[in-house]
């Protein structure tokens, strides 16, 4: 005589708790990995959009600065960092010397360098004429994350297309 089948069937060995166990302990792991390598991902590609429209900004408001007076550029000191302040009452940017935190996790700076030009006219690194009617303008920008401090940069040529 054969043995039934509920004679074989006596429960759940310890041997399929432990394996099933460690296969759940793995998928919650492998989820909770991914959730947090998102959130990570997440967080940088956020820190780097908002970088770069820091930049953008910073070279639109020196634009605007540029735009309703040349003078105010053009007699920037070479050798100083400069600062952006928005004036909200008058809706107008303007030069500090003062470092500000916006957003309290980003930093925003400029310099300006004078532009030298060849016999040819054009721009030149060196051994050219001062040209006092344009300025190389470098914004940027700077935020600390979990690997220390990043910071990008752009320039950006301004001539006095006004002659203001």
């Amino acid at each position: 005589m054969s043995p039934s089948p509920l004679q074989f069937n006596r429960g759940v060995s310890f041997v399929e708790i432990i394996i099933a166990t460690s296969i759940i302990i793995l998928i919650i792991t492998g989820i909770v990995s991914a959730y947090s390598f998102w959130i990570n991902e997440h967080r940088v590609s956020t820190d780097r959009v908002v970088n770069a429209m820091l930049l953008e900004e910073g070279v639109e408001a020196v634009r605007s600065i540029r735009d309703r007076n040349w003078s105010e550029l053009a007699t920037l000191s070479t050798s100083d960092t400069h600062y952006l302040s928005f004036a909200t009452t008058t809706s107008t940017w303007s030069i500090t010397t003062e470092p500000e935190w916006i957003d309290s996790s980003y930093k925003r700076w400029f310099e300006v360098r004078d532009v030298e030009r060849d016999g040819n006219d054009m721009i030149t690194e060196s051994g050219g004429t001062v040209d006092p009617n344009t300025k190389k303008v470098t914004v940027y920008a700077t935020w600390n994350n979990t690997s220390g401090t990043t910071t990008r940069e752009v320039s950006s040529y301004f001539a006095n297309l006004f002659e203001n």
